[in-house]
């Protein structure tokens, strides 16, 4: 069939992707914190808000 050309599909490859999975486990203080640094920062996904903890 298509000889000499690739089909590609899905979306691209990121450049940076990320590599390193990590599981982290809260007390249940420590998760009540986080959901209330969470809600006081407006940020629409808790993943969104993960990633600008992380991006300073």
């Amino acid at each position: 069939m298509n000889k000499g050309k690739q089909i590609v599909g899905g979306r691209p490859s990121k450049s940076d992707k990320a590599s390193h999975p990590v599981m982290v486990r809260f007390t249940d203080e420590e998760y009540a914190r986080l959901l209330a640094m969470y809600e006081q920062s407006g940020v629409y996904a808790r993943d969104h808000y993960m990633d600008r903890l992380f991006a300073e």
